[in-house]
């Protein structure tokens, strides 16, 4: 968030200057998502949820991971990483609010796992020296002002992570259908074909895309009421499911 937002936010009456005290209690997480990112894809998993989800990137964004570092282009991996905690957690505002009315505790604690140290500090101090980071810190900020879940984020070995990873590192020439992608992620986590697969809302994608397109020109986030839905597992093993596509903007 840019300092204006901070300011404008502080001298607004409504906004409460309080914290729930559940917030202030080191407890024990009540779910637990773990995600990752490749050039190719970004993915998560939940087994206390129990969904997955995958965002393959579009030609045009892939290509950016091949130009240099010095290319006012280039795109460099932490992003992304960041990206999919994000997705992450619009998931669990979605699922928690499905559950809400039969679930007993007020301030329930999601844990979320990443292997990239980078995106945990954006995420954990809602900061970033870069440009990009700072664009989808405000993001990340709309969700948390909309939820009661309290949000502990955890790094994880990258040699461990390997569902995750395996969910967003396709084969380069893999189609974009989902079913075909799911025989080779069965057979390193199985349960995966019983889960609900979790498609983020088109708008929420557009405001990533903006994020990384033009994070200097990423204002105010308005958030869709629906962050996305949860398809069954029948559905994304038909012939025509296909994965979401995160796109660059034009200028």
């Amino acid at each position: 968030m840019c300092l204006q937002e901070h300011y404008d936010y502080l001298i607004t009456p409504s906004n409460p200057w309080e914290i729930p005290i559940a917030y202030l209690i080191d407890r024990d997480y009540s779910f637990l998502s773990t995600g990752d990112a490749s050039e190719l894809s970004m993915g998560a998993f939940s087994r206390d949820f129990q969904f997955w989800t995958c965002i393959d990137y579009s030609a045009a964004l892939r290509a950016r991971f091949t130009l240099e570092p010095s290319d006012s282009g280039y795109m460099h991996i932490n992003l992304f990483e960041f990206a999919i905690l994000i997705v992450q957690l619009a998931a669990a505002i979605t699922h928690w609010d499905m559950q809400q009315p039969a679930f007993p505790t007020t301030y329930p604690k999601i844990r979320l796992m990443s292997d990239n140290t980078t995106s945990i500090s954006w995420a954990s101090k809602l900061s970033s020296k870069k440009l990009g980071g700072q664009a989808l810190v405000r993001v990340w900020s709309s969700l948390l002002k909309r939820t009661t879940l309290d949000v502990d984020i955890v790094h994880i070995p990258g040699v461990t992570n390997t569902t995750a990873d395996a969910i967003s590192r396709p084969d380069s020439n893999a189609t974009s259908l989902i079913y075909p992608r799911l025989s080779k992620l069965f057979l390193i986590e199985p349960e995966l074909a019983s889960w609900t697969f979790f498609r983020p809302n088109p708008i929420l994608l557009s405001i990533l895309a903006s994020a990384l397109s033009f994070p200097s020109c990423l204002e105010g986030v308005n958030l869709p009421k629906e962050l996305g839905r949860f398809e069954t597992a029948d559905s994304t093993t038909s012939d025509s499911a296909l994965m979401p596509v995160l796109h660059l903007l034009q200028g």
